[in-house]
């Protein structure tokens, strides 16, 4: 297997940081519809954040995920591709793995085909390795971006409200409370999570790669947000589990564990709580997941060492 390179690192932090860009107000809203306990809708969330806190509000917690998606992208894309590799090469040795844009005669698109088990089993071991950087990032954004202020608490209901002054801050009264596992709350449900999604993630993307023989930039924008839309649908429910955890208050936390924390949701409000802030995710995920891979894909194109600069319209053929 080949040692993660600084090119997949440079590819993955451009492409994560660019998702993190389109897609972070919306998963701002997303979060706050899922961890308050009041239902209320997209405008809502929207008008009550602008409201009190203005525009800088839909930015919250965005500082320690725009350090970080760097080496989260990296970790994840080289597990992907690594494993991906190694199945490969046991089934038919000799097997390469190609940039998406790169030349392959045996196929139109450019992109040689794969096993749709093994693509999905790449998926799910590259997900389980991001989840070791993904918990406490998603932890201390969740936590950022629920709090509101005490000014407009009777608008969004009665929820808990965590006073961090900053990321700095975050991180050490969870590790002053719990200790370093601190940093790991929700880790249950976000392995539930993301072991499926990113198996879902790469399936999806992979086999649209694979049928649409159009033009790479457009066949990739429109793999990777089909990936993007699919794989946050089919988990909804669990990430509502997960963002209610770690949106909980870390000295008199509401939720003892996931069964706890899905047994609590429904008592109090029926099972349509479980797909709260679905409408936002799926608006979210296309635009997010199609400049993350188009970023990610177009880096590593350029950062190929036998690339052709005429092929990429800088020099003239």
């Amino acid at each position: 297997m080949d040692v993660l390179s600084w090119k997949e690192f440079v590819a993955g932090w451009a492409g994560g940081v660019a998702g993190l860009g389109v897609g972070h107000p919306a998963d701002t809203i997303k979060v706050r519809q899922q961890a308050f306990t009041e239902r209320i809708g997209v405008l809502k969330t929207l008008r009550t954040t602008l409201k009190y806190e203005g525009v800088r509000g839909l930015y919250k917690g965005m500082l320690f995920p725009l350090l970080s998606s760097g080496a989260l992208n990296a970790l994840f894309f080289g597990v992907y591709a690594n494993t991906l590799r190694f199945i490969e090469q046991k089934r038919a040795p000799g097997v390469e793995r190609r940039n998406n844009w790169g030349d392959d005669p045996s196929t139109k698109s450019g992109h040689p085909n794969r096993s749709t088990l093994d693509v999905f089993a790449a998926g799910c071991v590259g997900g389980l390795f991001a989840c070791t950087l993904a918990c406490p990032i998603d932890l201390i954004k969740i936590q950022m971006q629920s709090q509101t202020g005490v000014a407009s608490s009777k608008e969004w209901g009665h929820h808990v409200e965590p006073k961090h002054k900053g990321m700095l801050d975050c991180i050490r009264r969870l590790c002053h409370k719990r200790g370093v596992r601190g940093l790991y709350t929700g880790m249950c449900p976000m392995l539930l999570r993301d072991v499926v999604s990113y198996g879902v993630y790469m399936t999806v993307y992979e086999t649209g790669l694979q049928n649409l023989h159009w033009n790479p930039v457009v066949s990739t924008l429109v793999s990777g947000g089909c990936a993007g839309v699919v794989s946050w649908g089919v988990i909804i429910p669990i990430d509502l589990v997960k963002s209610r955890i770690q949106a909980d208050d870390i000295k008199k936390p509401m939720y003892r564990g996931v069964v706890d924390c899905v047994k609590k949701s429904y008592q109090a409000h029926g099972l349509p709580v479980f797909f709260r802030g679905f409408s936002m995710m799926m608006v979210r995920s296309f635009p997010v997941n199609a400049a993350t891979f188009l970023v990610y894909e177009s880096t590593l194109h350029l950062l190929k060492p036998d690339m052709d600069l005429s092929d990429l319209g800088l020099i003239d053929p």
